[in-house]
């Protein structure tokens, strides 16, 4: 294990940020959904619209159905990868330390995996809960623990540092070297170190289409401009196509960005995404991170399901006989 790694894991059991440093709610803004809903009045974007008062007759909170079975649950998209590890979460005025608490206990997943579970009120309604360790992820569940009970919730924040700072308290701010920003856990440079390495690809198609240009720095999503890689047609039904990148050196690799082939004449908005998707990255033959389908545009950061440390970072369309192409691969990381 790296020495910050050591560092941020020592600091664990002790860090909760508060709303007034280098933080941002990622929760606000986004798509919500719950068990069921008792009314409109406890609609689920309630317990995110930056209102903590705790009273639901002001549509500040949602509130499932009493009759439902099973486990009662809310949840938010967050729309893209964070790193999850500081959440508030507001209950109901009235209801949330009561005999039949509408809250409590409550275990909060991040993309399936436990973050916390949380056996008993604070002494307030406002409550920081920190994940057992800073956890990457995208959809963030609060689940209620006892089963059939209904669930108020008056406020759910997830707070991350702003573009600029790092750490768990988010109180550091970036390396002034760091030009492209930097990592918001562990502070690591974000410069992209896949520009203009050895780059290396099953088969290639034309000199149009080398692996050199996935890593150019140019992000041009037309082929015929000499800014994309492209495999040959002719490969065995039973390969999977690949691309990959030497860094020349071990890397925190974690953010990684890359953009598809764009449309042809004619054929102008449409993106080559069935030469693209789906796809898997690796780092030195360990998987990073799989990738199911594409988003509305033709560049996507992706980020590994926890910073991983490598030299080859190889990116593998999960279809067979179907060629690849990749008009930028971006790994954004600091030479250790």
């Amino acid at each position: 294990m790296h020495s910050r790694e050591i560092l941020l894991l020592v600091s664990l059991c002790c860090t909760i940020i508060t709303a007034d440093q280098h933080v941002e709610n990622v929760a606000m803004g986004k798509k919500y959904s719950q068990s069921s809903n008792y009314s409109n009045q406890g609609r689920s974007s309630n317990a995110a619209n930056g209102n903590t008062s705790g009273h639901y007759e002001a549509n500040n909170c949602i509130h499932t159905l009493p009759a439902q079975q099973g486990t009662h649950w809310w949840q938010v998209d967050l729309g893209g990868t964070f790193p999850v590890y500081n959440i508030t979460v507001w209950g109901r005025a009235n209801y949330w330390n009561s005999l039949n608490s509408r809250l409590y206990p409550f275990t909060i997943t991040v993309d399936g995996q436990t973050c916390v579970s949380v056996t008993s009120a604070a002494g307030t309604r406002e409550n920081s809960v920190t994940c057992s360790s800073v956890m990457y992820g995208r959809v963030v569940r609060l689940n209620v623990t006892m089963p059939g009970q209904m669930l108020n919730l008056c406020e759910l924040q997830i707070l991350v540092c702003k573009e600029g700072f790092y750490g768990l308290d988010c109180s550091t701010s970036c390396d002034t070297s760091c030009d492209g920003g930097c990592n918001r856990i562990t502070g690591h440079c974000t410069q992209n170190v896949a520009k203009g390495k050895t780059c290396r690809q099953i088969s290639t198609y034309s000199n149009k289409g080398a692996a050199s240009h996935a890593a150019d720095g140019n992000t041009e999503g037309d082929f015929f401009k000499g800014s994309c890689s492209h495999t040959a047609d002719n490969d065995p039904s039973s390969v999977y196509p690949w691309w990959e990148v030497d860094l020349g050196g071990t890397y925190p690799v974690h953010d990684i960005t890359v953009w598809a082939r764009d449309g042809r004449t004619g054929k102008i908005g449409t993106y080559f995404n069935n030469r693209l998707y789906p796809f898997t990255i690796t780092v030195d033959n360990k998987t990073c991170i799989s990738v199911t389908s594409a988003p509305s545009t033709r560049n996507n950061l992706v980020r590994c399901t926890s910073v991983m440390y490598g030299r080859v970072v190889r990116l593998t369309l999960d279809r067979t006989d179907q060629t690849l192409n990749l008009c930028e691969f971006q790994v954004f990381g600091k030479l250790l």
